[in-house]
């Protein structure tokens, strides 16, 4: 299972770029899960993909709190990462790169491919 982990679906071009890669993925025939930081929606979202919160915030919080909630986060994705056989997750922004780190640091199994500013790393532990 794949799955592509966003601080949202606001209007931006992140999330543009991460639905697009979404779209191409389940036109190959994958599977994938869309899991969302944030309850904030812009966008549509493609046919057949199942989105997943991982919280209830707006995405207008304070910034401490934010910053605060990224290790809750991180739990939270691990959960649902054994709970849908998840082995690759792509995370978009950098709020949803460090929880996709932190999830891995705290021990999950998935493989972590980072994209930020247009520019793609994996990680493998």
């Amino acid at each position: 299972m794949i799955a592509i982990l966003i601080n949202s679906l606001a209007d931006g071009g992140a999330e543009k770029v991460a639905l697009t890669v979404l779209e191409s993925l389940v036109k190959r025939g994958h599977h994938i899960k869309l899991l969302c930081l944030e309850k904030n929606q812009y966008y549509e979202i493609p046919n057949g993909v199942e989105v997943i919160y991982l919280s209830n915030a707006t995405g207008h919080e304070n910034g401490l709190i934010k910053l605060l909630k990224l290790p809750v986060l991180a739990f939270k994705l691990i959960k649902l990462i054994r709970q849908h056989h998840i082995q690759v997750i792509q995370s978009h922004l950098f709020r949803a790169n460090y929880v996709n780190v932190l999830a891995k640091l705290m021990g999950s199994s998935h493989c972590s491919q980072l994209v930020n500013t247009g520019s793609i790393n994996f990680y493998y532990y």
